[in-house]
């Protein structure tokens, strides 16, 4: 080996880059082409948060900062480590005790570790589903600023809305008494 290819081999082995392009179909991973200077590599995997029985997806974005990691200084055989931040996505602002996840429609996920506070933030038009057949239980006050419709009943302290009974029921004018419990 010449000096010439060592020195080439030992400039490859870590390169900083941009996202050039993304496919996220390709099979069995991910892949990306990174712009590394003048250089624009072939199709290469990229990290993802974990990629097990339990995983964490997501594609990098154009223009996102990376570093390109190759064994041997040999960029064909490199995979990528996305998430530099760029001037075309520059780091949002956060503090040391915030954790956020920014998404591209403004959708923001943030929780402060001091203030303890959990903060989902939606555009105008989104919707959130949370599906759990075996039960949801909300252990706190819940306050509903807006309208809360349920398909069956809703059941506070014991009492029905749909179908309880009242106590005191009089014709004519009268208010009926307050609703019993039914069971």
């Amino acid at each position: 080996m010449n000096t010439a290819d060592l020195t080439r081999r030992l400039d490859n082995l870590i390169r900083l880059g941009t996202i050039e392009q993304v496919d996220v179909e390709a099979h069995p991973a991910p892949r990306v082409r990174v712009m590394s200077g003048r250089l624009l590599t072939d199709w290469l995997p990229y990290f993802m948060v974990s990629a097990g029985a339990d995983h964490d997806a997501g594609a990098p974005s154009v223009g996102e900062g990376c570093v390109i990691l190759s064994p041997g200084g040999d960029p064909a055989q490199g995979f990528v480590l996305t998430g530099l931040p760029t001037t075309l996505w520059p780091c949002p602002d956060f503090s040391d005790t915030q954790r956020a996840r920014h998404f591209r429609d403004g959708a923001v996920i943030r929780y402060d570790s001091e203030t303890h506070h959990l903060e989902v933030m939606l555009p105008a038009d989104a919707t959130c589903l949370v599906r759990s057949l075996g039960g949801l239980t909300i252990e706190g006050d819940v306050n509903v600023v807006g309208k809360l419709t349920a398909s069956v009943d809703v059941i506070a302290a014991g009492v029905s809305l749909v179908e309880h009974p009242t106590s005191g029921v009089q014709a004519g004018s009268g208010q009926s008494g307050p609703p019993v419990a039914t069971s």
